[in-house]
């Protein structure tokens, strides 16, 4: 009889990671939102509001993927099914849609080989702000993820880990092979190196990837988690005492990876660039640290930070250039930011906006000519996009058009058990 553990998760409907295919179309990217300033006493203002809230809520899109995408690389671990992100997921201004627990969805560009930077690019047409956005990572000892971090490292492949483990190929249906319960070998602890650990570390392959990085990181977890089924399973199959004392004194650990990972290897930081070229140009950078608690655990988020300038061409205005500082530090369960500002400051002509998010999930976005409030922008409960521009002076209220609503944020799936 086989010694393997014949534990898995609950079927998942994909498979691991290989890229869809580059014919898949992105969808048009939704109209910016406007207003009809005609008749108001502060017009550059209303124009001003309308184009900042499109700005931040592509801005917020852009961020919100990738917390996703980084939550769904914290929750790998055994049996999770992986599969890449579609070409024009970003696109349809929406982070990806939350797969079910035991299905993680993550860019094909933390599955495929880091780039020399560690900067990871996103999908060419995928920001809704026109934007080329691109993702690196930092660790916890202050370094980036590049392929240098992974130099001369080999790691059992992920796709044998995350793949469903029933599967022959699979971690637990290569180790259901390696040994019989009736072999000799079993009942020491140097049959145990030979006929499996040592057995497993010829099964390691060159890392190469983030996601390799990632369970890399994990693999003090992971081994555990093996090591516990396999000998639930010998003791469910009748092992002697023997033969379990053996396994016990077999070398359990170290077969992951040739060479264990540090405290300062550890994923610690998101730093984010946007680079815009479409109506609103310029660059945004963000950064958001973060923490992954153990194999298979969602990431403990800290506060959204970023700066940077965007700028567009108005035939009534010319060239307006706005300082971007954003401070987001307190976010909801499902990933919304509850907490914070997003502010935006042309110097020249002394134009202000700030946007700030508030307990229920909502926002506020003051528009500011001179230090005074000249506009106010408001939306409802539940809704991501500002709806309506209110100029202060003449309480003349305007709706935004143009564009769409992102649906209201649903909770994140559970992590296995």
């Amino acid at each position: 009889a086989s010694t393997a553990p014949a534990t898995s998760p609950p079927p998942a409907p994909a498979s691991a990671s290989a890229a869809p295919s580059a014919a898949a179309a992105a969808p048009a990217p939704s109209p910016e939102p406007q207003v009809s300033t005609a008749g108001l006493a502060e017009p550059q203002a209303g124009r001003v509001g309308a184009k900042m809230s499109g700005f931040l809520y592509d801005m917020l899109q852009l961020q919100r993927a990738y917390d996703d995408a980084t939550a769904a690389l914290g929750r790998t671990t055994l049996g999770t099914q992986v599969k890449a992100w579609a070409p024009s997921d970003l696109a349809k201004n929406a982070a990806p849609q939350r797969p079910a627990p035991w299905t993680q969805t993550v860019p094909q560009g933390f599955l495929g080989p880091l780039p020399p930077s560690g900067r990871i690019a996103g999908p060419p047409a995928g920001c809704p702000a026109g934007a080329d956005p691109s993702i690196a990572f930092q660790t916890a000892g202050g370094g980036t993820v590049t392929p240098q971090s992974l130099a001369g490292l080999q790691t059992i492949p992920t796709g044998m880990v995350t793949t469903s483990q029933s599967e022959a190929g699979s971690l637990n249906g290569v180790l259901s092979s390696l040994m019989q319960l009736n072999d000799p070998r079993a009942a020491t602890a140097q049959g145990w190196n030979e006929a499996v650990w040592d057995k497993l570390k010829t099964r390691r392959t060159s890392a190469a990837s983030l996601m390799d990085y990632q369970m890399w990181n994990a693999s003090a977890d992971l081994e555990r988690a093996v090591v516990a089924q396999y000998r639930a399973q010998l003791v469910a199959l009748g092992a002697p005492a023997a033969v379990l004392g053996a396994f016990d004194a077999s070398n359990t650990t170290g077969w992951y990876a040739s060479r264990a990972p540090a405290a300062g290897d550890a994923l610690a930081k998101m730093d984010i660039q946007a680079r815009m070229s479409g109506s609103v140009y310029g660059t945004v950078h963000e950064e958001r640290p973060f923490r992954i608690p153990g194999a298979g655990q969602s990431p403990v988020f800290g506060a959204q930070t970023g700066n940077g300038k965007v700028s567009w061409d108005s035939p009534e205005d010319g060239t307006l250039s706005f300082d971007v500082d954003i401070l987001l530090d307190k976010f909801d369960g499902s990933g919304r930011a509850v907490g914070g500002v997003v502010r935006g400051n042309e110097k020249q002509k002394g134009l202000d906006v700030v946007f700030n998010f508030l307990p229920d999930g909502t926002k506020t976005g003051d528009v500011l000519k001179d230090g005074k409030v000249v506009g106010k922008l408001a939306m409802s409960v539940n809704a991501e996009r500002f709806e309506n521009y209110l100029e202060v002076r003449t309480a003349q209220s305007r709706p935004l058009v143009g564009g769409s609503k992102f649906p209201a944020a649903s909770a994140p799936p559970p992590p296995p058990p």
